[in-house]
């Protein structure tokens, strides 16, 4: 009896230990051949947008780190590729950091912005 509750106990203490929020960095690198003049990231439940590059650009061949406050989370991500116009941003939905510690923008094979993680 006492076996089954401490394997209960420990269960409980691993499946609560895996719902806690994985915090940590990653490294957003431009390899897509694209100046982009502002980077913003959200939650995806959320509507509030982050300027995480405090007004920067982020030139091609360049990289900054992002701290994430949950990489288990998903994270909708906005590159500003035209500051004059409102909708001059090319956006990316429900990223999942996961163990990733990069996050490289590329030109795929049909001439769209992509991504990988690794």
């Amino acid at each position: 009896m006492m076996k089954k509750f401490f394997m209960a106990l420990a269960l409980v203490f691993i499946c609560s230990a895996a719902a806690v929020a994985q915090k940590g960095t990653i490294n957003l690198v431009n390899k897509s051949g694209i100046d982009f003049y502002g980077v913003m990231m959200s939650a995806s439940e959320d509507d509030e947008w982050e300027d995480i590059m405090e007004d920067e650009t982020l030139d091609n061949n360049e990289s900054v780190a992002i701290n994430i406050s949950d990489k288990t989370a998903e994270w909708d991500i906005r590159f500003f590729v035209n500051p004059d116009e409102e909708d001059g941003y090319i956006e990316f939905q429900g990223l999942v950091f996961g163990r990733a510690t990069t996050l490289t923008l590329f030109i795929d094979e049909d001439g769209d912005l992509a991504y990988s993680l690794k």
